[in-house]
């Protein structure tokens, strides 16, 4: 116990925390995430720029919309941050994310905010794993009520009122057994994002770049570092 302490110690030197906490709101909506492998960022990029041909006002994947995969979305107060940083460090010391093999096996067409394109990713047991204890780790630190305020705001719209209520259920909605592993990768209209859903698609594996933690924006995007290990 007292080596896997230190260890999680050192990680935590190690880590990168780029936003200052005094910079955030009370409450903040986190999203803790896998940062996918170049394979999967290129793909997402380039199927981004060809959401944003059909729908010029759709946001780019960029800084501010990091192409990622969703582990756990949670509301938590600014002054917990730290312990929530230590918890998923914890988890990481012990299940190395960075040695997993992922696998993305096409697109989903969703109706969120009138269009949604989904890069889904093949659910495997070493994922499953992580996502229930980083879930795990983070859930005591999480508080309900969060508001549009807890985001990144986004100056193109308000806050979509599913992007709140999502991140208030996620434990009861999108863990465990309903855990859907993707890449967001952008909005268009509905029928064109139908449309590239429905085309072929060739798997291909990527792996693991990063495990981060973001302050949530519009749509579940991942809108501003707050932590990541390498």
């Amino acid at each position: 116990m007292m080596r896997r302490l230190l260890l999680v110690c050192l990680l935590l030197v190690v880590a990168e925390r780029p936003v200052m906490a005094q910079s955030l709101p009370e409450t903040v909506a986190i999203d803790v995430l896998i940062e996918p492998g170049a394979p999967a960022v290129s793909a997402a990029q380039a199927m981004n720029a060809r959401l944003r041909s059909a729908n010029p006002a759709g946001y780019a994947l960029d800084a501010m919309h990091a192409p990622h995969i969703t582990l756990v979305q949670r509301y938590v107060r600014r002054a917990d941050l730290r312990k929530v940083e230590v918890a998923v460090a914890a988890v990481l010391a012990a299940k190395r994310p960075r040695a997993m093999k992922l696998q993305a096996r096409g697109y989903t067409a969703s109706d969120f905010g009138g269009g949604l394109l989904l890069l889904d990713v093949a659910r495997t047991p070493a994922l499953d794993r992580l996502a229930v204890e980083v879930l795990a780790a983070v859930q005591p630190f999480a508080v309900t009520g969060g508001t549009a305020a807890a985001f990144v705001q986004d100056p193109a719209g308000p806050i979509q009122p599913g992007s709140v209520t999502w991140v208030e259920n996620f434990a009861t909605n999108a863990a465990g057994a309903k855990f859907a592993p993707h890449i967001t990768i952008g909005t268009a209209p509905l029928a064109f994002v139908k449309q590239v859903a429905g085309e072929p698609f060739v798997p291909f594996t990527f792996g693991v770049r990063a495990v981060s933690i973001y302050q949530l924006g519009n749509y579940g995007t991942a809108a501003r570092k707050l932590w990541t290990m390498h």
